[in-house]
């Protein structure tokens, strides 16, 4: 079965796009005020540095570097303006790095991405043909995000420009603010391993506290500790090498933001941990919600760093 495609909105606040208007590197990144870039044609390059502060709208830390050079290529180019004749209009090449922090500041991962600026979003995302899209590959990732694909594409916002005279260092500097600054990049994501819920002939290994087998019988009851059993969610603290057993007890917690869903609802306290002994195995825990429903079977779903798994089912009871 494929990994299910994640969409991860990121949001990146105090983007700056630093424009390579200048030639004597004695000068880059030098001046503490606001810059204006120089008026340049095409060729030159652009370096962009961003705060990544939330992802699907829940509060996170990270860095988002960018690297462009322009070709502002065009069908029909204007005279005189520099613009590069082609079939595609495009306004650069440019390379995508979102490095995606917890809000304590530990890692989760990084996503990588390539392809061009500019013109039309690739098919497949919805997006309006507004010529503000772009159309980017992702080619990687690690992490959390190790093995990642997928595409991505902008979703507004317009870094504010300047010369790579003006200093990096005070792009957080009240003076260098802008009001409402938000961009946004929606990636739509395929993880190399989707977060899945282990199964056997007897159904999903979902158990209650006292490891009773969720079944018809026994379901999981409102507002009480669930038990599962879980592959595919990623790195964990104290980091592991991943291809290899996890150690002895304490196990490892699990690094990455995690959600469990259950017939729409998002549980409480879920929490997960390495299993001792086992390659790529791991526990979760979380308290059953009160779906308000009788019982009958519902579906149930994991999401790590924002990648959701393949949906299974829970047997739920009061």
């Amino acid at each position: 079965m494929a990994n299910p495609i994640s969409v991860l909105d990121v949001e990146i606040r105090r983007l700056v796009q630093y424009r390579g208007d200048i030639d004597d590197p004695s000068v880059f990144a030098t001046e503490e005020n606001v810059t204006t870039p120089l008026p340049l044609k095409n060729f030159f390059v652009v370096t962009l540095i961003g705060d990544i502060r939330a992802v699907n709208g829940h509060p996170a830390k990270g860095t988002y570097v960018g690297r462009t050079r322009v070709i502002n290529t065009n069908p029909s180019p204007i005279a005189d303006s520099g613009a590069a004749i082609a079939d595609v209009t495009r306004t650069a090449m440019r390379e995508h790095i979102f490095e995606i922090l917890n809000e304590d500041d530990s890692q989760i991962g990084t996503i990588i991405s390539t392809g061009f600026s500019g013109g039309q979003a690739p098919p497949g995302t919805g997006a309006p043909h507004d010529g503000k899209g772009g159309d980017w590959a992702i080619v990687g990732g690690t992490g959390a995000y190790l093995g990642a694909r997928g595409q991505l594409r902008g979703a507004g916002g317009n870094p504010r420009p300047a010369s790579m005279r003006e200093d990096p260092g005070r792009r957080r500097h009240n003076t260098h603010d802008i009001p409402g600054d938000r961009n946004h990049f929606l990636l739509h994501l395929i993880p190399m391993q989707a977060p899945e819920i282990m199964t056997a002939p007897i159904g999903p290994l979902i158990f209650r506290h006292d490891f009773t087998l969720v079944t018809a019988a026994t379901p999981a009851l409102p507002n009480h500790d669930i038990i599962l059993f879980a592959t595919g969610l990623g790195p964990t603290n104290p980091d592991v090498d991943l291809t290899q057993p996890f150690p002895p007890p304490p196990p490892p917690n699990l690094q990455s933001p995690l959600t469990v869903t259950v017939d729409g609802v998002v549980a409480e306290h879920a929490h997960a941990a390495g299993i001792p002994g086992t390659v790529n195995g791991y526990q979760v825990r979380f308290k059953m919600p009160d779906i308000g429903a009788p019982p009958r079977q519902v579906p149930i779903r994991l999401s790590v760093a924002w990648m959701d798994g393949p949906t299974s089912t829970i047997w739920t009871g009061i």
